[in-house]
This record gives C-alpha cells, structure tokens and sequence, in this order.
C-alpha cells in the first residue's frame, strides 16, 4: 500500500530491498557456480546462454512494467477500467513472444547455443510463455500495491534459480546448468494457486481496451527488449559482432560486464514498479521528480568506480581464477557505464509512466542501436571497445526521455493556464 497515493511504506520497501539483495546474490553465485565448475570457454558459452534467456525475460519485462502503469492508472489517478483482465493480456503477449523465438530461432541458435540441442530451444520458447505469467503478476502485484507479494515472488524466483543451479553443478555439465536456470519459471504458479492476493492482481481489468492495452504492451516489450540488451543481453551483442575465438577469449570481460552493473541495476530494476506508480503520482512535476534520484544514482556509480578500480582484479581472480583477469581501468568505466543505464532505467520508467509509450520505446532503442554501432565501429582491442560501447550508447537514450519528459510537463503546465 501507499501513504498519500505515493510513498510505499517502509516494511514494503525492505521486504523489496531483502528481495533485491537476494536476486543480485543468486545472479553473483550462479556465475561463481559456472565459473568454476566449467571451463572458460564453457563458461563464456554459459554466459552467452544466460544472457539469451535473460534477453527474453527482459524483453518481458515490458507486461510488468506496462501492467503496473495500467493498474497505477487507475489506483492512483482514478482512471476506469475498460481494458481485459491483467492475466490475458499479459499471456497473450508472452504467447506472441515464444513463437517469434521458435520462428527466429533457426538463425541464432547454432551461433548463440552452440553446445545446445533443439530441446534446448524448445525450453527457451516454454520460458517465454511461463515468464510473461510471472511479469503480469508482478507488475499487477506493483500497480496495486500489493508490496508483499511483489517481493516474495521476486525472491522466490530467485531461490529456485539457485537451488536448481546448485543442484546441477554437481553434474559438472553445461548443457545440465542451463536447463537448471529455467527451472524458476513455474513459481508464479504456485502463487496463483497459494496466495489470494496475487490471483485479484491478475484478474484485475486495465484501463484502456484490448487492442490498445496490446499496443500498449508491444511498445513496452520492445522497450524492454533493448533494455534487456543493454542489462543482461550484452553478451548476446557482444558474441553476435566477436568472432568465437574472441567470445572464448573474453569470460574475464563478459563477467566483468556482469558483475559490475547488478549491484546497482538489480535493486533499481526490483523498485521499477515502485518508481513507475511514484511518477504517476507526480507527472505534473516531469524531469524535477528525476533530480533526486539521478543525483544518488550519479553518486553511488563514481564511489563505486574508485572501488572497483582499486578492488576489483583482486576480487575477479581470487574469485574466480586467474583466467579471469580484468583491468582496473575497464572494471571502473563499466562500473560508471552501470550507473548510466541506471540513469536510462530511470528516465524510461518516468516516460512510461506519463504514457510517452513511443518516446519510452525510441530511448532504449536508440541507445541499443549506438550500443552496437559502437562495439562494431570503434577501432582497439575488446576492452576499448566494450567500454565505449557502454559508456556512450546510455547518454543517447537519456536525452530522448528527458526531451519528451520536458514537452510533456510544459503542455501540462500551458493547459493548466489555459483552464
């Protein structure tokens, strides 16, 4: 619940904050997991694989921040309900999704799966649809405020991620741990059956009708599905423009990518929801809202560089081996590039939230497209231009938001003279 329409209430916002903690820390152990049960070069193809799987459910993650927005919309703005019930919309969605993946999967597979099988693909296609379950209830959970199923069911997933990975490792295989991550996907299911609260979320109506609710979704999805290339997708970008020598070569890097990023972007992905229902509370004040939090972001981003500079090789070889040696240089430029995509998950989520579905959607897909223009353009070895490619590509998108932002709040403001 909120106070004022507004502020989530402090057991909610730690009960978010435990399920965040524990999201990040199952992402950090499933990688230590990988890393040393396999060998670098398994482990490149690991990360590969991960960032496919996690390139769909970011893609996904569209139904759950458009479904919190549809839901805030009416909680907190009054709005009526004219749409289908959250559940549908969010499943026909993840229904589209999966067969795009079977249809497209012909050109990917072998390059991005190479130690897969056809079953692994058919698990990928399953994961699409079980994961937009998981999305709507999450998004419908945020839009209504019900905190505490919000953030059992993020830590919940997590859990059952890591046990499965646990599980698996003992099996040494690769294609083993792989099919170990997927198995997080039917825990929305059991919330459907075991909490009451989470089934009201899901059968809640959304506040425009079907075919704009869709349209809707399919801005966000795309949105998201550039979002999900910059946050856990990169070693996707990165093996699609590297030749396999070069993938093989860079588990120290695509690691790095990893690890420096979740402890800032895990936790601001886990209060999307929290800051989407904050700006539409607050649309009237368009980019002032962001000041603040942009400031803490910017803080938290520079500390976090210095101390990756000067703790993070130690860190990556004593965790992971000597194989896995990364300058202090690039571990400081892709913590500071984190703190840019935060900055971009910020802006994107106050554009949505001011229902700037296409400007939402034309940020993250600009700075995706600079992204690999970058890593494709820029001349130097690997750690150049990865580094540019991240450091850069995020400012783009930031501009686009902040600009549509800025319109919106001043035709707000004419209106509101006018009247």
């Amino acid at each position: 619940m909120v106070d004022d329409n507004r502020r989530i209430k402090a057991g909610g916002a730690f009960g978010i904050v435990v399920a965040s903690v524990i999201a990040a820390a199952s992402s950090l152990l499933i990688s230590w997991i990988a890393a040393r049960v396999l060998t670098p070069a398994e482990t490149a193809q690991f990360l590969v694989f991960w960032g496919v799987l996690f390139a769909i459910y970011g893609s996904l993650s569209g139904i759950q921040a458009e479904t919190t927005r549809a839901l805030s919309s009416i909680r907190l703005q009054g709005h009526p309900a004219h749409g289908p019930s959250a559940l549908l919309a969010g499943l026909l969605v993840g229904g589209g999704a999966a067969v795009l993946v079977a249809l497209t999967s012909i050109f990917w597979s072998e390059r991005l799966l190479p130690a897969g099988h056809p079953w692994t693909v058919l698990a990928v296609v399953i994961a699409a649809v079980l994961y937009a379950g998981h999305a709507t209830i999450a998004g419908a959970s945020a839009g209504l405020g019900y905190w505490s199923t919000y953030s059992a069911l993020m830590a919940s997933e997590s859990m059952t991620r890591l046990i499965a990975a646990v599980a698996a490792a003992s099996l040494g295989s690769l294609i083993g741990l792989q099919y170990a991550c997927l198995a997080a996907g039917t825990v929305w299911l059991a919330f459907l059956l075991g909490s009451p609260r989470a089934r009201l979320a899901v059968q809640t109506r959304t506040d425009v009708p079907l075919v704009r609710q869709l349209r809707n979704h399919g801005y966000a999805v795309i949105s998201a599905a550039a979002t999900a290339a910059l946050l856990v997708g990169y070693p996707v970008i990165f093996a699609a423009t590297s030749s396999l020598a070069q993938v093989q070569q860079s588990a120290g890097i695509l690691l790095a990518v990893q690890l420096t990023r979740a402890p800032i972007l895990i936790p601001l992905q886990a209060f999307q929801g929290v800051a989407i229902g904050t700006f539409v509370a607050q649309r009237e004040r368009g980019a002032a809202s962001l000041i603040r939090p942009v400031l803490a972001i910017a803080t938290i981003a520079a500390f976090g560089a210095v101390l990756a500079s000067l703790t993070g090789p130690w860190i990556m070889t004593t965790l992971f081996g000597d194989s896995y040696t990364v300058s202090a240089a690039l571990l400081a430029a892709l913590t500071g590039a984190g703190g840019a995509v935060a900055v971009l998950t910020l802006t994107g989520s106050a554009a949505l939230a001011a229902n700037l579905h296409r400007s939402f959607m034309a940020g993250w897909v600009a700075s995706t497209v600079a992204a690999i223009a970058l890593l494709v353009v820029v001349p130097g070895g690997t750690e150049v231009r990865v580094a540019a490619s991240l450091c850069v590509a995020p400012l783009i998108g930031i501009s686009i938001h902040l600009i549509a932002i800025s319109r919106t709040t001043r035709s707000l403001h004419a209106e509101t003279v006018r009247t």
